[in-house]
C-alpha cells in the first residue's frame, strides 16, 4: 500500500481586506501586525475559519497601501476637474508622532484654498525646519498636484524660517516658482508679535529662559486658590478709570462671539475671563480652568495667565512691581488687543481695524 503524506494546507483564497475596513484600521492607527490579530480573532469569534481567508502581514500591507493609493488617486482627479486658475497656499509646520510612535518628526501640511475650495495636498516629513527644507517641501508637493503654475498667494506663520530675507521658505519658494507672489502672512501670528511686544515692554517676565516664572509659581499654587472669591476691575480705581469706557461694548462684544463656533477652547476660555474680570458672567458661567502651559512661545497664555493672575491677586502674593505690570497688560489686553484680535481673519474689515488698532 502506498504510505499517505502529510494533508496539504489549502491555500486561502478569500479577501478579507475592504476599502472600509482598510480605513478603520489606518484611523484606528492599527498596524499590519495587529490586523493579522485582529481580523483572526474576530473570524474565530464568529465561527468562520481563518484559514479560508488571505490573513497575513504582508498582504493586509499590500490591500493597505491599494487602497491609499485608490483613495489618492480619486481625490486628485475630482480636485483636477475643479480647473480653477489659481490658488492661495497655505503650510505649517507642527511636530508629529512619527508613524512608529516612538519619536516626533516635523511634518508640513501644504494646503490649498479657492472660492469654496480646500485641497490638503500632502503632510510631508521635513528633515529640519529650515526654510530651505520647507520650501523643498512645498514645492515637490506642488509639481506632484501640478500646481506650480497656478499659485498666486502664500499663508504662512511670521517665523523666522518662513520670513527670512535670504533664507525664508517664501523667498527660497518665490525664487523656484520664478515670478512674483503674494505674501498675506498669518494676520493672527502678526497681532501676537504685538502682545509679544507689550508683555516685553512691562517687563513682567524677568526670565531669559523659556519659562515664565511667575506663571510657574501661579500654577504650582493653583490648588490653594478659592475660585469663588475673586476681585474684578472696579475694585481697582485705576483700572476703573482706564476701562469704564469701553467695559459695556467689551462684555457685549465677547458675549456674542462666544456663540460663534470658535477653533479652539482656549479663545472660548479667553472670552469668558474677560467677562468675568468685567464684572458680568458668561453664558455657561462663571468657571475657572486650572492654567496650562506657559512657556514663552504661547502668546494665548500670556493673556490668560495676566487675567486669571488679577482675578486672583488677593490671594496669590504678587510685588508691587508685577502688580503694576499686570494692570497694564490686562488693560491693553481688554481695551485694545482682544477686539482686535478676534476680528483679524476678516479681510475686508482688515485695513480699518488696523487703523483702529
Amino acid at each position: 500500500l502506498p504510505e499517505s503524506g502529510p494533508t496539504k494546507t489549502k491555500r486561502a483564497r478569500k479577501e478579507i481586506i475592504s476599502p472600509r475596513l482598510s480605513a478603520v484600521f489606518d484611523k484606528c492607527k492599527i498596524s499590519d501586525r495587529d490586523c493579522v490579530h485582529i481580523l483572526t480573532a474576530v473570524l474565530d469569534a464568529i465561527s468562520v475559519d481563518p484559514n479560508e481567508y488571505i490573513i497575513n502581514r504582508t498582504s493586509i500591507k499590500s490591500a493597505r497601501e491599494k487602497f491609499r493609493h485608490h483613495i489618492f488617486k480619486e481625490m486628485k482627479y475630482r480636485f483636477d476637474n475643479l480647473n480653477f486658475k489659481s490658488y492661495v497656499l497655505h503650510w505649517d509646520s507642527k511636530l508629529l508622532p512619527d508613524i512608529t510612535g516612538h519619536l516626533k518628526v516635523d511634518r508640513l501640511p501644504v494646503i490649498v484654498t479657492a472660492p469654496n475650495v480646500e485641497q490638503l495636498l500632502g503632510v510631508p516629513k521635513l528633515d529640519s525646519g529650515t526654510g530651505y527644507e520647507t520650501s523643498s517641501a512645498i514645492y515637490d508637493t506642488l509639481k506632484e498636484w501640478s500646481l506650480l503654475d497656478k499659485v498666486q498667494a502664500f499663508v504662512f506663520d511670521t517665523t523666522a524660517s518662513n520670513t527670512g530675507r535670504l533664507n525664508g521658505a517664501c523667498h527660497l519658494l518665490e525664487q523656484k516658482l520664478d515670478r512674483d507672489i503674494l505674501y498675506l502672512a498669518c494676520r493672527h501670528h502678526v497681532y501676537e508679535i504685538v502682545l509679544q511686544g507689550v508683555f516685553t515692554e512691562v517687563k513682567l517676565a524677568t526670565s531669559t529662559g523659556p519659562d515664565i516664572l511667575l506663571f510657574k509659581k501661579f500654577r504650582k499654587e493653583w490648588n490653594t486658590i478659592d475660585t469663588n472669591s475673586y476681585s474684578i476691575w472696579s475694585i481697582d480705581e485705576n483700572v476703573k478709570d482706564i476701562l469704564k469706557e469701553v467695559a459695556d461694548e467689551t462684555i457685549q462684544f465677547c458675549t456674542n462671539k462666544i456663540k460663534e463656533d470658535l477653533p479652539i477652547d482656549n479663545y472660548k476660555e479667553f472670552l469668558e475671563l474677560i467677562i468675568i474680570f468685567l464684572g458680568d458672567i458668561p453664558p455657561r458661567g462663571i468657571r475657572f480652568k486650572a492654567p496650562g502651559a506657559y512657556h514663552l512661545a504661547r502668546w494665548m497664555a500670556k493673556a490668560l495667565y495676566c487675567l486669571k493672575i488679577f482675578l486672583f491677586r488677593k490671594q496669590f502674593k504678587i510685588t508691587q512691581r508685577e502688580e503694576k505690570a499686570l494692570k497694564r497688560l490686562c488693560c491693553f489686553i481688554i481695551k485694545c488687543y482682544a477686539e482686535s484680535w478676534f476680528l483679524t481673519p476678516n479681510g475686508i474689515t482688515a485695513p480699518m481695524n488696523d487703523i483702529m488698532f
